[in-house]
């Protein structure tokens, strides 16, 4: 016993309070972050993560020229994989870690810039976000993107503070990082330099002091994203005008504002807490703390509105690309603004009702989220039409997206899939890197499908062949199916109508989508994206 307590005294002698406070709360977003890792199949962003993770190096970064995002990410998932293999709970992992390190790192902001309390609340907040913790459980680069920006804006704040070089070089890995792992990246960063420019006025000696500085930091910066500037106007352009993303409608911002609460009635207890925080916040006088660094918490109403304000703006004027889920990163300040409301409420009854409400709410949403289906049921698909496959019959995918999700869990090579191609040029069966290249010119609306009906019917006549029983594989409703069944006349009838079930258990299904089974968290659409699977005998 002796030992043991002698044991926990050096380590509060190592470990500060509010490292310790820090840590606790980063490992308790690790536990809710770990409930129902596997629940739901990789949908087909996520296994083409894993399969371009599989690549080598220099054919990572040639594939993602061909997509939208940077290659950062998938060349960190290239090494994840390799050592703790491709299991959807390893490959979720990633983004897992930088999830709760991003609790850990909003700690450490929050505590800069406000107190331990505010940094508790946020952090808090953070870490039980249901947001947050859908994307953490996603193997894609969001939760990375929302964990670098954190990271970048903390080093720009203390390098303001300190003016170290540490400081400066830390920003400057941080902020390259962050900027090879999405695009959206720009908007933050375009926050931190509008900040300095207004500080030109707002505090002209601060600006003295720190603007050579800061030229050679955004100078070694820009010189470390060289090599992909030119790739990034590439992948705008060619997305210009055939992305698959809608034109936001007026009330988005706010439809955003929602999702980062998590539900309607945590909406209505943060959001106003969130606007007396950013009150509260402009009314504060400088102190002793902050009057090297006049105006310093203005950089996070900043950091909240650009990134969703500009691409807004930019989504209504040019080619739309504004979503949530790329604005992730910007919930971070807007919990940071509601912990600093939620201190400044004078009552300390009313503080603790408020607590109590909050986390009452947040363990209902979190309950339904972490047991409930949210992604495209691949795993059932594969697993029920392979066990009711037999030998020889054809499994055709109308996309490479299905295909790729089906893959992944697919066993059996007794059963030939196929993938009807984009055009009458695609002729032969695709490889894995044009399955790839195919998978990111889906994504950027630039696929051809064959010019005229007749052109249709020959090519699925010729990719059908012989094949007695045909397992039509889609995820937008049964046109493709229909078009099979047209190419053959009353060769085929389908025996699974409306969609496959097996054992009485209805798996796929070809109506709408109900609101926690939506794709896209919080995404209200009326567009299905379940896997629909027809059977399809001569």
């Amino acid at each position: 016993m002796k030992n043991e307590k002698w044991k926990m005294e050096n380590v509060r002698v190592l470990l500060p309070q509010d490292m310790l406070l820090a840590l606790a709360l980063m490992l308790i977003a690790l536990v809710v972050r770990f409930i129902g890792l596997r629940l739901d199949s990789l949908w087909f962003d996520e296994a083409f993560s894993v399969r371009i993770a599989r690549r080598s190096l220099s054919e990572i970064v040639r594939l993602t020229t061909t997509d939208v995002h940077p290659p950062l990410y998938y060349l960190l998932l290239h090494f994840w994989t390799r050592l703790f293999g491709e299991t959807e709970s390893t490959v979720r992992m990633l983004s897992v870690v930088f999830s709760a390190l991003t609790v850990f790192v909003i700690y450490r902001l929050a505590l800069l810039l406000f107190d331990r309390r505010t940094a508790v609340l946020t952090a808090l907040l953070t870490a039980l976000s249901p947001l947050q913790i859908f994307y953490a459980q996603e193997a894609r680069m969001y939760a990375q993107l929302t964990c670098l920006s954190t990271i970048s804006v903390y080093f720009f704040l203390r390098w303001l503070k300190d003016g170290k070089r540490l400081s400066a070089v830390l920003y400057v890995i941080s902020t390259a990082m962050l900027l090879y792992t999405h695009l959206y990246a720009v908007f933050v960063v375009l926050a931190q330099c509008l900040y300095f420019a207004i500080l030109f006025t707002l505090a002209r000696d601060t600006f003295q002091k720190r603007w050579r500085a800061w030229l050679a930091m955004s100078f070694i910066t820009g010189l470390l994203i060289v090599p992909w500037t030119l790739i990034a106007f590439q992948q705008a352009a060619r997305a210009r005008g055939r992305f698959w993303i809608k034109e936001p409608d007026w009330f988005a911002p706010f439809q955003t504002l929602i999702e980062y609460s998590g539900s309607l009635w945590l909406t209505l207890l943060l959001l106003p807490l969130f606007l007396y925080g950013v009150k509260r916040c402009c009314e504060q006088r400088v102190t002793a703390e902050t009057l090297s660094l006049p105006r310093l918490r203005e950089l996070l109403l900043l950091w909240l509105t650009l990134p969703i304000s500009l691409p807004f703006v930019l989504s209504k004027l040019m080619t739309p690309f504004y979503l949530t889920k790329y604005t992730l990163a910007v919930s971070l300040p807007f919990y940071l603004f509601t912990a600093v409301g939620l201190t400044q409420v004078r009552s300390a009854a009313g503080q603790g009702i408020l607590v109590v409400l909050i986390c009452i709410c947040l363990a209902t949403v979190l309950s339904s989220d972490l047991t409930t289906l949210k992604r495209e049921r691949w795993r059932d698909a594969a697993y029920n039409v392979e066990r009711e496959a037999q030998a020889g019959d054809l499994v055709l995918f109308n996309s490479t997206g299905s295909f790729l999700s089906y893959a992944y869990y697919a066993k059996r090579q007794d059963v030939p899939t196929k993938v009807f191609p984009y055009s009458s040029q695609a002729e032969e069966s695709p490889n894995e890197v044009l399955l790839l290249e195919r998978g990111a010119a889906e994504a950027l609306g630039s696929v051809n499908s064959p010019n005229t009906e007749q052109e249709t019917n020959d090519l699925l006549r010729k990719e059908v062949g012989v094949h007695k029983r045909v397992w039509i594989v889609a995820r937008y409703g049964d046109g493709f199916k229909n078009d099979v069944m047209k190419a053959f006349g009353d060769a085929f009838r389908s025996t699974t109508q409306p969609a496959l079930c097996v054992r009485q258990i209805r798996f796929l299904f070809s109506e709408s989508l109900g609101e926690t089974e939506s794709a896209i968290y919080l995404q209200r659409s009326s567009l299905s994206c379940v896997p629909q699977v027809y059977l399809l005998e001569r």
